[in-house]
């Protein structure tokens, strides 16, 4: 028996006869039409408005009199989530999960401890009289 070559009349027929359209890769992984696609998912970036809402749903959830600090941090922080998503303030705004709002609070808190040093040593430098 022959082999077939790559060159050879029956291996270029076989080709042809099972030919089928062809497929633009880049496109077909640009669509989400390939089955291991996955979308990066763009980062939302944190608004003022935002930032008071979760500012305000730490100190209503950390302030609590009645659940207080009775709580594990787990719960604390799905109790934030749920405060900052139902906020009237943010209708409309693509709701945010508890990692992202503890996430937040971190960079926030950070730098509001900041602020307040620098505060602080200013107020100490000032020169009396």
């Amino acid at each position: 028996m022959k082999p077939f070559s790559l060159n050879s009349p029956g291996f270029v027929n076989l080709l042809a006869s099972q030919s089928s359209p062809p497929i633009d890769v880049d496109f077909a992984e640009a669509a989400g039409n390939s089955p291991g696609f996955v979308k990066p998912l763009e980062r939302r970036k944190w608004g003022p408005k935002e930032d008071l809402v979760l500012i305000s749903a730490w100190l209503n959830t950390s302030k609590d009199p009645i659940v207080s600090n009775e709580q594990k941090a787990g719960a604390f922080w799905k109790r934030i989530e749920e405060y900052f998503n139902s906020s009237p303030q943010l209708i409309g705004s693509v709701p945010r999960e508890w990692s992202q709002c503890k996430q937040r609070w971190g960079r926030v808190n950070e730098q509001v401890c900041k602020f307040v040093a620098s505060h602080e040593a200013t107020l100490k430098e000032q020169a009396s009289g």
